[in-house]
């Protein structure tokens, strides 16, 4: 029998855009704890957009392929 333990990790006190970065990018984190709710979330949005944007650039480009 096989066991997987899957740990989520939120991290205290990140209050910067570079510090959110590294939080979510390079260290996986679930979550973060801030002084500044609203930073967190504007970053979050922007964060959302970029991806957005990001995703509908590489369909635009499979699609020029394909065609």
């Amino acid at each position: 029998m096989h066991f997987c333990l899957i740990l989520q990790t939120f991290l205290w006190v990140v209050n910067h855009d570079d510090e959110f970065e590294y939080a979510f990018d390079e260290l996986g984190a679930a979550g973060v704890m801030t002084d500044y709710p609203s930073k967190l979330q504007e970053f979050l949005k922007r964060r959302q957009l970029s991806s957005h944007a990001e995703k509908e650039l590489l369909v635009a480009s499979e699609n020029r392929y394909t065609q």
